[in-house]
This record gives structure tokens, C-alpha cells and sequence, in this order.
């Protein structure tokens, strides 16, 4: 590694470790600002650091009810990284906060088909989406939990 990499490196360490200390003390303004400088320090084939960036600094804007910018960095996020079901459900949630029905219930329907095989995310989700106004989507996602319980207690019996 030459010394401009080691350098750049250190750097998104540094950066890196700062930002999640100001994220922990919920100094989420200046912690976006500087998750925003590793985005600009990570290689693009870091693609996991990449969607971690963008999924931090998506949390912390819903936190601060900026959800049009949330819903910005989940998008970049799911660009990167299509297949996560939680990144599906948090920008799922910035279009139901911009009031925008239907990109939230294709992001719903996006993170319920990506989390079918998880009984808790299911009824997790199931709940926030039954205390939000998509009882209908939240009785799936119900349905799906159950069937997985009872699969699972089946497959112990027989154990």
C-alpha cells in the first residue's frame, strides 16, 4: 500500500471512528456531515462501509424528522445493497412519513418478501405497520410469523 492509500485510509478511520461517537451522542448534524466526508473517503468497492454510511446518516435524519433526506440516503443505500429487508423497511417508512402510499407499500412489500424467513422481523414489522395505518400489509406479515412459528415448533417435536 503506498503512502497516499495509507494515508486516505487513516483518515476514513479517524473519520469513521468520530462519526459514530457523535452519532452516539446524538450530534447528529455534525455527525452527517462527517459520514458524508467517508462516503467521499471509502473506495467504491467498499460497498458494505458505503450502505452503512448512507444507512447511518438515513437514521439520523428520520431521527430529526427529515424524512425527504432519510428517505434520500435509504434510497442510495438500496442501491447498493437491493437485498437487505431492513434498508427496504426504513426507506418504506420515509415514503409513508412523506405521505407517499404507494412507494411505501411497494417498500413494504419489497422488505416483507427479503425478511420472510424471520418470524421476529416479521412481527415487528407487523406491528409498526398495523399501528401506522397498513393493517391490511400488517395481517401478511402477521399471517407469515405464524406459519414460521408453528413450522418451527413442528420441526421441534419431531426432534
Amino acid at each position: 500500500m503506498d503512502f497516499l492509500a495509507k494515508r486516505r485510509k487513516r483518515r476514513l478511520l479517524k473519520a469513521l471512528t468520530k462519526a459514530q461517537e457523535l452519532y452516539n451522542s446524538n450530534k447528529y448534524l455534525k455527525a452527517i456531515r462527517l459520514y458524508e466526508l467517508v462516503l467521499d473517503l471509502i473506495d467504491e468497492s467498499e460497498t458494505r462501509r458505503q450502505v452503512s454510511a448512507y444507512e447511518k446518516i438515513g437514521e439520523m435524519y428520520a431521527e430529526l424528522d427529515l424524512y425527504l433526506d432519510a428517505r434520500e440516503a435509504y434510497q442510495a443505500a438500496v442501491a447498493a445493497d437491493p437485498n437487505r429487508g431492513d434498508l427496504r423497511f426504513s426507506l418504506a417508512v420515509c415514503h409513508k412519513e412523506l405521505q407517499e402510499s404507494d412507494e411505501a407499500k411497494s417498500e413494504f412489500a419489497h422488505a416483507f418478501w427479503l425478511n420472510s424467513d424471520d418470524a421476529y422481523v416479521l412481527r415487528r414489522g407487523a406491528s409498526y405497520l398495523k399501528s401506522n395505518g397498513f393493517a391490511d400489509i400488517a395481517e401478511n406479515w402477521t399471517e407469515r410469523a405464524e406459519k414460521l412459528d408453528s413450522q418451527e415448533s413442528w420441526s421441534d417435536e419431531r426432534e
